[in-house]
Formats: C-alpha cells, structure tokens, sequence
C-alpha cells in the first residue's frame, strides 16, 4: 500500500465525524447512574462503537463510489463523502476490507459483551444489520432511513452504554436515547438537503425524494422542537436536573438550521454555516446534557 492509498482509506473512515460516537456514549455513561466503581468492560463498548462507525463510514464511501453517485455529488464540508475514492480509485480494495475488518472486529466485541450482559444481543444483532444495510438498503425506505442513523447513534449507543455502565435510571437513560435519537436523525436529514438530485439518479429513495422537500422540513422542525420539549419536561418532572436546562443553548444554535431550511429548501448548501450549525448543537447539546447529569451525582 503506497502513502496516497494509505491516506485516502484512513480518510475514507471520515476521522472529523467519529467524535459523535463518544458523545453518544458520555450520554448513555452519564444518564445510567453508574456505579462509583467504573466498569472496565466500558474499554470495549467504547472500541467497538467506534469500530461500527468506521466501518459504517468506510461501507458507505465504498458502495458510493462503486455507484457513481460519488462522481457526481456536490460536496459540501458535511455531506457527499470524503471525495478521497474519487481522486484515487486505487484504494477502493482497501476501503472495502477496512469496512469488513472493522465490522468483524465489533461482532467479536458484541460477542463478547453479549456473553455478559445478555440484553446485547439484540442491540448488537440491530447494529449490525444498521452497518451493513445502511447504504444499500436503508437509503431505498424513506422511513427507515430516516430513523435509522438516530436509532444507531441513540437508541443502540446510548442504551447499550448504560447497560454496561450498571442500568440503575433507565428512565433517565430513556430521555437522553430519544433526545439524540432525534438530533441524530435531523443531522443526517440536513445533509441528505444538497445531495437530492444525485441520489435520485443513483437509486436513493430517502424522505426527501419520495415524499418532498417540505415533508423533509416539516419532519426537521418536529424534530427540532421535540428535543427541547422532553429537556424541559425531564427537568420539570424531575428525572433530570434543572441544570440540563443549560442545554437549550447550543440546542438554540439548530434554529438558525432550521430558519436557513424554510428559506433555502434544496439550496441549503448555499448556507454552509446553517448546515455547520447543526452539527455543532449534535454534538454540545449531549455533552452539555452529560455533564449537567454527571455533575449532579
């Protein structure tokens, strides 16, 4: 493998969007109620989550390629791929294996932690349909595709985390799976925005192309409100603390989203800040969270 194949698989793995696993997984820690005592099987929930969105990644930029819908995409910071199988072609074998390596790996992991704690299993079995069906499945059903990404990232990390950790608040646990699944979810429907025109004509029958741009902005706006909705209603019912309250501020930061959304529909990509934003409040929203649980203990 020469340097240039080497660097267009590492970047294949898409390293700058792989910090959303472990804020996925601080919220599924912190919401738990864990144990003083730190479980260090934790080590391997860690590693394999990671190694499922690599793999998940790696799967989509190869499958993409093969398509031509990488050829043909207009990329933009957070959407149509890395570009990197494009400019050298060579490394679509290597991309290929990374993928099925690393999905290897998390199964040998799940295994593992199944053996353990055994309502894995079917959280594990999920994630790896999530893995391997996402690109060439998943993107043909509307719904499911949809849901899916905040279902991986929010329902089958969070929860998965919190098992592991020691499930003392799982109604805790509950309130912070749903508030990423649906800032998951609105994430990749953001960016599914620039990307229309050329996943229709690459076989893609996602939300947008089947039912229309504004059933895909109402879908955002229901999302986006939802989130603060269940903040405030775990922090006033009292399974949160009302120091998650907080949490509305880089929440706020995906109204500018939304706002950019209703006025620029398809053309969203000329507000790259708007698309920016989005990701910012994913991330921040359940660290803020997160911490605000931790610090409470």
């Amino acid at each position: 493998m020469d340097a240039s194949t080497f660097t267009t698989t590492l970047k294949t793995t898409r390293p700058p969007f792989l910090i959303l696993t472990p804020v996925c997984l601080l919220m599924g820690f912190a919401a738990s109620g864990y144990s003083p005592q730190l479980n260090p099987d934790l080590i391997w929930v860690v590693l394999g989550a990671l190694l499922a969105h690599i793999s998940v990644n790696m799967l989509n930029e190869y499958q993409d390629f093969k398509s031509g819908l990488d050829l043909v995409t207009d990329r933009t910071p957070f959407s149509g791929g890395s570009g990197g199988l494009p400019e050298h072609p060579q490394a679509a074998g290597w991309v290929l294996a990374g993928a099925v390596l690393s999905l290897l790996c998390v199964v040998i992991i799940g295994v593992y932690l199944s053996l353990a704690y055994p309502a894995l299993w079917l959280l594990g079995g999920i994630g790896v349909l999530l893995v391997w069906f996402y690109t060439s499945v998943i993107n043909r059903l509307p719904y499911l595709c949809l849901f899916a990404p905040g279902l991986g990232f929010g329902v089958l990390m969070v929860v998965g985390t919190a098992i592991v950790a020691g499930l003392e608040q799982p109604v805790c646990v509950a309130f912070g799976a749903a508030v990423v699944f649906l800032m998951v979810n609105n994430l990749l429907l953001a960016n599914q925005f620039p990307d229309i025109e050329a996943d229709k004509a690459h076989g893609r029958e996602h939300l947008l192309i089947r039912y229309g741009v504004s059933a895909g902005i109402r879908a955002f706006n229901i999302m986006t409100f939802s989130v603060a909705g269940l903040i405030v209603m775990a922090a006033m019912s009292g399974v949160w603390p009302q120091w998650v309250l907080l949490a509305l501020i880089p929440w706020a930061l995906t109204l500018k989203t939304l706002t950019a959304l209703n006025q620029e529909r398809e053309n969203i990509s000329a507000s790259p800040d708007a698309l920016g934003m989005n990701v910012v409040a994913t991330l921040l929203t359940p660290v803020v969270l997160s911490l605000a649980l931790l610090l409470s203990r």
